[in-house]
């Protein structure tokens, strides 16, 4: 009896949102990589994803969102969505061509992960950012490039 209530305090009941999160992406040389928050219902269902690209004009802000009621979040979770947010490095380390290859290897691993780790369907992948912002609208563009299977990394760079 005792170990059941010890255990119910730690596994989130079906229905109620829960965050994990994963390394996406190991970077040469460094001890952390990129990593994706992903909050999601407590159930087993197949779910369409959100990859959400936070703002903070590619040089500041971070993956973290806040769950509280009423939130964006939440209503997206709430709506059956699985929310997936990353991390990607920022200006002025890096140049906007690695930046947009953090955001499209976050894209690769949504799909190709997605579906073991965290129950998505990899054809019903969204993009959201946070701000509007030109190099975003072109990382969309370049996103639906990745969906049909146009596009290398060398191409990437070219087009930036």
């Amino acid at each position: 009896m005792f170990l059941t209530i010890l255990l119910s305090a730690f596994v989130a009941r079906a229905g109620e949102p829960t965050l994990k999160t994963y390394t996406y992406k190991k970077l040469p040389g460094q001890t952390n990589g990129l990593e994706a928050d992903v909050h999601q219902l407590a159930d087993e269902a197949v779910k369409p994803v959100i990859l959400f690209i936070h703002g903070g004009a590619l040089m500041g802000g971070d993956r973290k969102l806040n769950p509280r009621p009423g939130s964006l979040l939440m209503a997206m979770v709430e709506g059956g969505y699985t929310v997936v947010s990353i991390d990607y490095r920022l200006a002025p380390n890096v140049k906007l061509p690695t930046i947009i290859e953090d955001l499209c290897d976050a894209y690769h691993w949504v799909r190709k992960s997605g579906p073991s780790l965290f129950h998505i369907d990899p054809d019903q992948v969204f993009v959201m950012a946070r701000h509007d912002d030109e190099h975003l609208r072109r990382t969309r563009v370049l996103l639906e490039d990745f969906r049909s299977h146009a596009g290398t990394r060398e191409e990437i760079r070219h087009r930036w």
